[in-house]
C-alpha cells in the first residue's frame, strides 16, 4: 500500500460506511470507488462498495462485485472476509442454499476471525 497509508485507508473506509448508515450511497460509494483506484491490492473497497450496493437493495450487483473480487483475490485471509460478504449478499438476494454453502465451506476452512464469525451470524439466519 505504497500510496495510501493504512491508516488513511481505514480511515476512509469509516467515513464510507458512515455515509452508508446515513443513506448518502452515492456519496459513499464514490469513496469506496475511489479507494479501490488508489488502492486496487485491497479488497477493502469492494467490501464497502458491495455494502452501500446491499443497503441499497441492490444484491445482485453487490453479488457480482464480490465474485469478480474473489476471482482476483488469491486464496487468504482478505478472500475469506470477501466470501464472508458474498454469503451475506446471496442469503439477503434469497439465495439460501448457495449462502449456506459457502458460509459452511467459510467456518470449516476459514482462519480469519470476523470472517468465519460472520458465516456463524449468517447460518444462524438461514
Amino acid at each position: 500500500m505504497d500510496q495510501l497509508d493504512r491508516s488513511l485507508l481505514q480511515l476512509m473506509m469509516e467515513i464510507g460506511f458512515l455515509a452508508t448508515g446515513y443513506g448518502l450511497f452515492d456519496d459513499a460509494e464514490k469513496i469506496f470507488t475511489g479507494l479501490k483506484q488508489v488502492c486496487p491490492e485491497s479488497c477493502s473497497p469492494s467490501i464497502g462498495l458491495a455494502f452501500s450496493k446491499m443497503s441499497k437493495g441492490n444484491m445482485e450487483e453487490a453479488i457480482v462485485l464480490l465474485e469478480s473480487e474473489l476471482e482476483n483475490q488469491e486464496k487468504g485471509k482478505d478472500a475469506e472476509l470477501v466470501r464472508a460478504y458474498l454469503a451475506l449478499a446471496l442469503k439477503l438476494a434469497g439465495r439460501s442454499e448457495r449462502a449456506k454453502s459457502l458460509a459452511e465451506e467459510l467456518i470449516k476452512e476459514g482462519t480469519q476471525e470476523s470472517a468465519v464469525n460472520m458465516a456463524k451470524a449468517i447460518l444462524e439466519e438461514v
